[in-house]
């Protein structure tokens, strides 16, 4: 799980810098697993992802 998290998170500092729509779309399916941990680290990841996307504008595909 940690790794997971670890690359999501990469993944999602990534979708910031760049202001990627793109790639928080594919961050989608990883919300789903993420939704689903009672893992703190996860669930925050989690929150961040959605206020990522409400920043940008996007919505989940």
């Amino acid at each position: 799980m940690a790794e997971g998290v670890a690359y999501t998170r990469r993944a999602l500092e990534s979708a910031q810098r760049s202001e990627s729509t793109w790639g928080l779309q594919h961050l989608t399916t990883v919300e789903k697993t993420l939704a689903a941990q009672a893992d703190p680290t996860a669930r925050d990841l989690l929150g961040d992802i959605v206020a990522t996307r409400r920043s940008l504008g996007t919505s989940p595909a």
